[in-house]
């Protein structure tokens, strides 16, 4: 989601820096609109994998990425690894972090105890549409600022609960009401771990209490 910025004054290049500034920002929140693209994108096509092959295809599917992950990172820290690199540039903000693999790793949990398929779709369709339009709708109208984080969006909280309340609904119904308010508060504050696993956990957890 967006953040506040203030251009420094009294500096004699008043004129430079605000256009220069916003020339930046507006690249970052290209790269960032992509890489959320990407990420919703992979959602679906997970959810499409799911209902086409089966659970246990999926496991198979998000292991072997897992594991793919974890093998490009060691040699791209020993290699060059040019091509590899331009083909990840949408989903990097200035490097290739772990967010791919927090993701694969969240839903390779969550795979692993769900048993029934349209729950564990609400848990991909949350992840999915719920993170990725926040950060979409957050960088790009957030205004509000949250009470408790003034680095997240009130607009970007709402856009994580419709997109994700209302897919969920249509696999497990009611249930998607305390998934979606949940996953979107675990997705507005910053604890330091990724949003793919702060998020993930919970929802299991809720679903095996409610279920």
């Amino acid at each position: 989601m967006a953040e506040t910025g203030k251009t420094p004054a009294g500096t004699g290049t008043e004129s430079q820096l605000p256009q220069e500034s916003r020339s930046e920002r507006i690249k970052t929140i290209i790269k960032e609109l992509n890489r959320q693209i990407v990420h919703v994108l992979s959602g679906i096509a997970i959810l499409f994998l799911l209902w086409n092959f089966g659970r246990d295809w999926l496991i198979i599917f998000l292991i072997a990425f897992t594991v793919f992950g974890l093998c490009f990172l060691y040699l791209r820290r020993f290699a060059t690894l040019s091509i590899a690199e331009d083909f990840l540039g949408l989903m990097e903000r200035s490097r290739f972090d772990m967010g791919p693999l927090y993701y694969a790793a969240g839903l390779l949990f969550a795979a692993s105890l769900i048993s029934s398929t349209n729950a564990l779709s609400a848990v991909i369709v949350i992840l999915a549409l719920g993170d990725g339009f926040s950060t979409m709708v957050g960088k790009v109208f957030g205004k509000h600022r949250l009470p408790y984080n003034k680095g997240k969006s009130v607009e970007g909280f709402v856009a994580f609960f419709v997109t994700a309340i209302l897919p969920a609904y249509i696999f497990i119904g009611w249930i998607a009401v305390p998934l979606a308010v949940i996953a979107a508060f675990l997705e507005s504050i910053e604890i330091g771990i990724d949003d793919n696993l702060v998020i993930t956990v919970p929802l299991v957890i809720v679903i095996d209490l409610l279920k």
